[in-house]
């Protein structure tokens, strides 16, 4: 059975909207699509029978280092003043240390018993309720609201279950520490991570993919990257307003622009209050696709612009499907298409974030058979 889980963290379920460094964008001009990978009839092929070697979980079972004490007994020790609260409350009790540089953290109570978490000590006790699930096992995985600071103090208020009184626990947030980004629990093991992962089925990243983004199950609550510069990114999965509880999540992220064949890009996903670390490998381009791409390339002719420019028009080939961004506002996205003879055009406005100074645009375009090309155009002054 589950129950809900109430806290003053920005639940993972429910980060919709935000894009690092974006604020609520419900009002794009149509919900985030999914934009088609370069893929055609030989590269679903090659996708089909690289599968395994491209999206590969993490074993943390292991590795102390760098899952944050998975497994570790000195993790999960009670603290002192804890060992004599209501047996109810500590049954299944998982509340790992948590640190300044935390972005996500796992833990685990009684899956009978509710969940509330307040951050600071000195925020007030009564949170708007915020729910999400636990697992079955009782398993929970929330994302600090604000910067932590070392010293400050999580309250952690377990209730229900038969319990006569609400009990309280804390953590004080330490100081940061190399690999504690992300807070494991010891309920995650390889075993779970892979088959949870099933439900993260994300398209071939190729070496020219700059616009990575696809629908993924209601199930999977927070995808995050961790780029070149070793920097965790944003919660990617964004729910909309007008979702409902079946609708599929959308995944959105730039990839880097310098993309390797046979690179690994690390990425973490919350399904179920687990956290699971995974890797998608770099796919080259077969002879196909490399001309296709160059083929678009040649036939796209994108005109300066300025941010004062109100309506622009390029040309790229007949009946393309382009994505047009700001990737530094990439919540913001216009979907135009080419005609027959590869004409476009569409609306900017600098108020809608796709115009910024000393910024720039990206254009995807993909063709008929799925072939798809990125061409990023710099804002002229």
């Amino acid at each position: 059975m589950k129950r809900a889980f109430y806290h003053h963290f920005t639940v993972i379920s429910l980060c919709g909207l935000f894009l690092a460094g974006c604020s609520s964008n419900s009002e794009t001009e149509t919900d985030t699509q999914q934009s088609e990978d370069i893929q055609s009839d030989d590269s679903q092929k090659i996708e089909d029978t690289q599968s395994d070697a491209s999206q590969e979980v993490e074993d943390t079972s292991n590795d102390s280092e760098n899952t944050g004490g998975a497994n570790s007994e000195e993790a999960f020790t009670l603290h002192p003043e804890e060992e004599d609260k209501d047996p109810i409350a500590l049954e299944n009790l998982q509340l790992p240390e948590i640190y300044e540089n935390t972005l996500v953290y796992n833990g685990s109570i009684n899956p009978e018993t509710n969940l509330r978490t307040i951050f600071p000590e000195e925020v007030t006790p009564y949170p708007d309720i915020m729910g999400s699930d636990l697992t079955e096992s009782g398993a929970f995985a929330v994302l600090p609201k604000q910067e932590l600071q070392a010293g400050d103090k999580i309250t952690f208020f377990v209730s229900g279950g038969g319990l006569g009184t609400e009990q309280d626990f804390y953590r004080t947030v330490q100081p940061a520490e190399e690999g504690k980004e992300i807070v494991y629990s010891n309920l995650e093991t390889e075993e779970q991570g892979q088959q949870l992962l099933e439900e993260v089925d994300l398209p071939t990243i190729y070496s020219n993919t700059r616009i990575f983004d696809s629908e993924v199950s209601p199930n999977v609550e927070g995808i995050y990257y961790r780029n070149s510069s070793d920097e965790l990114s944003a919660n990617l999965v964004m729910k909309f307003a007008e979702d409902t509880e079946d609708s599929p999540n959308k995944f959105f992220t730039i990839l880097d622009e310098d993309l390797q064949t046979d690179q690994k890009l690390e990425f973490y996903t919350i399904i179920d209050g687990l956290t699971i670390p995974f890797k998608k490998e770099i796919q080259s381009l077969s002879g196909e696709q490399q001309q296709a791409v160059d083929r678009i390339e040649s036939s796209t002719t994108l005109p300066d612009f300025t941010i004062n420019t109100e309506t622009y028009e390029g040309e790229t080939i007949p009946n393309a499907e382009i994505v047009v961004l700001n990737p530094a506002f990439p919540a913001r996205i216009a979907y135009p298409t080419s005609d027959e003879q590869g004409m476009f055009s569409l609306t900017l406005s600098e108020s809608d974030n796709m115009l910024q100074e000393n910024g720039s645009l990206l254009f995807e375009i993909t063709d008929e058979n799925g072939h798809t090309a990125t061409i990023e155009k710099e804002i002229t002054e």
